[in-house]
Order: C-alpha cells, then sequence, then structure tokens
C-alpha cells in the first residue's frame, strides 16, 4: 500500500516546542480523525456521514495513522502522521471502469481533501460540495485551548500558503452552517442514471439535464438494481449547501415513475427559502388585517353560497 507522510503544524502556547500539553495534543488528534473521515466521505459521497455501515474501503482510505511530535523550539509542534492514497486503498473503486464524477483523484489522500475543504470554508464559498452541515458544525465546536493555529502540509497541498484551521475559519464555518437551509422531506422524477453499489451513491438525470446526487438509505440495493436505466421517483431528504442549490438526496423509497409525477421533475428547493426577505408581520389598523374583515361576515348564507363566494375570490 502507497503511503504518505502529511504534517500538522499546530501553533500556540499549549504546542511551543514540539512538546505539547497532553489535553492540547489529544484536541488536535481527535480533531484529525474526525475531519479526515468526514472529508473522505465528502469527497467519495457527498455526505459526511451516511446511515449504515461505513464501508471497508472507506476505512482504509482515512486510515491515518500518528507517528511522531517534532519541533524547532518556536511556538510550534508538528505532528507527523501516515495515510494511504485513494487508488492503494481503494483499488476496487478505481479499477471499475465507470462515468462518474464523484470520486477523488486516485492519488488524493483524506489529507488533501481535508484542506481543499478548509480552503473553501475559509473562502466561504456557499456553492461548495466539498462539505455539508455536520462536517460545519465538527469544526465550529472545536476548542482552541492554547491553540492559535493548524496548518496542513504534505502531498499536494501547497507548501507557500497551506490550508488552515483556526479560530476565522471556525466563524466561517459556524456562518456556513447557520446559512445552510434544513433538509426538508422531497421527491425527485428522473431517469436512474447511475448507481454504486460498494457506497449506495445514483445519480438521476432531470427532464432538463441536470444530474441530481443521492444516497440510498438502505443497505439492500436490489430495488435500485431492478429500476436502473427507467424513469423512476425518489423520495427522501433533500440536503442543500448554503446557497440553497441541492447537495444530494437522502432517499428511502424509489419506485417508477407515472404521468403524474411530472410535477417533480425538478431539483428540490428549501421551503424555507421562499420566505427570505419577505416582511410575514403585518400591522393591524382600522384599514387594515382583522379588522377589515373581523364581524363583516352576515352569518346567514347557505354553504352552497359560501362556495361560489369563494370561487369567485379565487
Amino acid at each position: 500500500m502507497e503511503i504518505v507522510e502529511h504534517i500538522l503544524v499546530a501553533r500556540g502556547q499549549n504546542m511551543v516546542g514540539g512538546k505539547p500539553k497532553p489535553e492540547a495534543a489529544a484536541c488536535v488528534l481527535r480533531l484529525v480523525g474526525i475531519a479526515i473521515r468526514d472529508a473522505a466521505s465528502m469527497g467519495f459521497r457527498s455526505s459526511s456521514r451516511v446511515r449504515g455501515r461505513t464501508p471497508d474501503w472507506l476505512c482504509t482510505a482515512a486510515d491515518a495513522r500518528f507517528v511522531r511530535v517534532s519541533g524547532n523550539g518556536d511556538d510550534a509542534t508538528k505532528f507527523h502522521f501516515e495515510v494511504p492514497r485513494f487508488a492503494s486503498a481503494a483499488p476496487q473503486i478505481y479499477q471499475q471502469q465507470v462515468l462518474f464524477a464523484m470520486r477523488p483523484p486516485e492519488n488524493d489522500t483524506a489529507f488533501d481533501l481535508w484542506g481543499d475543504a478548509l480552503v473553501d470554508i475559509a473562502k466561504m464559498d456557499r456553492g461548495s460540495d466539498r462539505f455539508d452541515s455536520p462536517f460545519l458544525r465538527q469544526l465550529e465546536r472545536f476548542r482552541f485551548a492554547g491553540i492559535d493555529s493548524i496548518e496542513l502540509y504534505g502531498d499536494r497541498l501547497p507548501s507557500e500558503r497551506p490550508p488552515v484551521f483556526n479560530k476565522q475559519v471556525a466563524k466561517c464555518a459556524t456562518d456556513l452552517f447557520r446559512e445552510t437551509p434544513e433538509p426538508n422531506h422531497a421527491r425527485v422524477m428522473g431517469k436512474l442514471d447511475t448507481i454504486r453499489h460498494h457506497d449506495r451513491m445514483f445519480t438521476i438525470v432531470l427532464a432538463s439535464g441536470e444530474d441530481v446526487r443521492g444516497v440510498w438509505c438502505h443497505e439492500e440495493t436490489g430495488t435500485l438494481t431492478d429500476l436502473w436505466g427507467k424513469e423512476i421517483v425518489a423520495e427522501g431528504q433533500a440536503i442543500y449547501r448554503p446557497s440553497g442549490s441541492l447537495l444530494r438526496l437522502d432517499a428511502e423509497a424509489m419506485r417508477p415513475a407515472s404521468p403524474h409525477d411530472k410535477i417533480f421533475s425538478k431539483a428540490p428547493t428549501p421551503i424555507a427559502r421562499h420566505l427570505v426577505g419577505m416582511e410575514l408581520r403585518r400591522p393591524q389598523t382600522k384599514t387594515a388585517g382583522m379588522s377589515v374583515i373581523y364581524g363583516k361576515w352576515p352569518g346567514d348564507e347557505t354553504e352552497e353560497e359560501i362556495l361560489v363566494r369563494l370561487k369567485e375570490l379565487g
């Protein structure tokens, strides 16, 4: 297996000279374990957390080993890690000749993807595919106790301007998390174009030609295989980016489409997004609000007359 070294340089009063305080070192190590797992999952599945058992190959791809610490007498400690390249960790994935965009470059590592995500978060890239709400939430919760910053080095990560995680980036993660619309139940109609058995990913091609990525939430994938290449309706939770665009669909059910399902042939949009910028509160005065209609209904109309009047009002 081809192994790559990555180095994290942690700076701060609890990281002096390569002799970190135990509690500070523990915070860094815990962050690394979670962050690279989430980054690898995002890279392959557009989701940092997927219900069910994590595939063995993905566990191997995010299997970073802490080797040692070093320092050079300043306020920094270097944490040395080893991690496999994706092609080496999951050869069966890269040997498959499939036309599917959701697959990181074979020479990348989980640290590379974490660095890419940190760069996008620092830029407040609201349309990024490299993070979702759980990913952002984990960064938001990191405790910078005696740690000022953590820089990522190694492999293809730039040494001149390395990806960095600090309080400012954590604040960006918080802001992006708060901007991300809540998931909502949705249906999507289109052609089931691609299925990946090894991680339950699929794509649906809408009538417009747009692709919708999804994750099948069940271990059994027979339903997807039976519907491959057909017009289907997938139903589940729509997960959004901070921009409000659809990131993926966590599908709970899938069935053949009918002519009545054409209403679902567009990518879902957040429910709350329609209310942004709208002033829902209205002042109650003598000429506006409930005062205009309160007490004005005669009360002696028949149900038929009421229905006719309501129809006239549209």
